[in-house]
């Protein structure tokens, strides 16, 4: 009984994140980096590190400096994650993949 209230109380609260995440996603056109690491679960750094690396591109800079993303870079972190755990990719080849994408 206990695994059965667990797994219901999971959905129930990854139904919940799905909603707060699109609504965040029809306020803001872009988003400011600690914006999209909550938005998808990753940290800052992760972020900036595949910004860094190429996987993910800035879209602006605000006037303060911050870094500005555009909601399609959600989709393309999801690939990333999905990459990265699914298939066991290295960064390099996750860029490969990604051009590889883009192109299509």
């Amino acid at each position: 009984m206990y695994e059965a209230v667990n797994r219901s109380l999971d959905i129930y609260l990854e139904a919940l994140a799905g909603k707060e995440q699109e609504k965040v996603l029809q306020k803001k056109p872009v988003l400011k980096i600690g914006e999209l690491a909550k938005l998808v679960a990753e940290t800052v750094p992760t972020i900036r590190h595949w910004t860094k690396a190429g996987l993910l591109s800035v879209a602006n800079y605000s006037p303060g400096g911050y870094q500005l993303y555009s909601q399609d870079q959600v989709v393309v972190i999801k690939k990333i994650r999905k990459l990265q755990q699914q298939d066991r990719l290295t960064i390099a080849e996750i860029k490969k993949a990604l051009e590889k994408d883009s192109q299509l």
